[in-house]
């Protein structure tokens, strides 16, 4: 878990500390680097969660609980990410940066 945990929080300072410059290696216009720059923290932050989900799921799995496993991953998915998603864009109307709410 510590392994992980410096692994993510390196990966998420590098990509926050980068991010005023990532942008220059896709386009040259200022409007562009400018909305990876808005983009890259709420990257950094995925990678630590997503991280940590890997190192959790291979701990599980190591120990032989491959069917627990399944079966958070399963209704994580299922039961909580699917609705809230629905939820989140078709209640609140949150909609996604790049689709016309920024």
């Amino acid at each position: 878990m510590v392994l992980g945990l410096v692994s993510s929080v390196s990966v998420g300072l590098a990509i926050i500390l980068v991010r005023n410059l990532w942008g220059y290696a896709y386009s040259n216009e200022k409007e562009v680097v400018e909305y990876i720059a808005r983009m890259m923290p709420i990257l950094a932050v995925t990678f630590l969660f997503d991280d940590l989900q890997c190192v959790l799921s291979g701990i599980v799995r190591g120990c032989g609980f491959q069917k627990i496993g399944a079966y958070v991953n399963l209704s994580a998915y299922y039961l909580v990410g699917i609705p809230a998603a629905l939820y989140f864009a078709f209640v609140y109307h949150l909609g996604g940066m790049g689709c016309g709410s920024d």
